[in-house]
């Protein structure tokens, strides 16, 4: 797997939850961010995560639902009744023709074993001098 980075490359993933500048100095309040903290995916039946199939078709980190296989269904996050068109859309009479999302029910267990780091986080206290660390580092804010 490639280096993971941040602001460019100006932020460097060593190990997990272990984050350096590209001037080598530790970035000690930098934590990795898992899938489960950057998505916010609806839970179906205390056994499913509803993951969007157009979720998984833009995100690298998200790749490996499209190859596990998973069942396809429309996301249960609508109310009202639903309709079905002539040209086979499905929309939600209260939702003013919204097309009801399609969604890949991943077992819990499965995105648990798959819960990698997708990125970098920090406390919002400590913004400020992690973008000027990035800014001093090369990094166009």
């Amino acid at each position: 797997m490639a280096e993971m980075t941040a602001f460019g490359g100006t932020l460097i993933r060593w190990a997990k939850n272990t984050w350096a500048w590209s001037d080598n100095s530790p970035a000690p309040n930098v934590r990795d961010m898992t899938a489960s903290q950057y998505f916010n995916f609806r839970i179906r039946g205390g056994q499913w995560l509803e993951v969007p199939v157009l979720t998984v078709r833009e995100n690298d980190y998200l790749h490996w639902v499209e190859r596990g296989d998973y069942e396809i269904s429309l996301s249960g996050d609508h109310y009202g009744q639903m309709v079905i068109h002539e040209d086979g859309r499905i929309t939600c009479a209260s939702q003013t023709g919204k097309v009801i999302p399609e969604v890949y029910l991943v077992p819990i267990a499965d995105w648990d074993a798959h819960d990698e780091c997708v990125g970098a986080q920090w406390p919002d206290a400590d913004r400020d001098a992690i973008f000027s660390k990035a800014r001093s580092l090369g990094f166009a804010v």
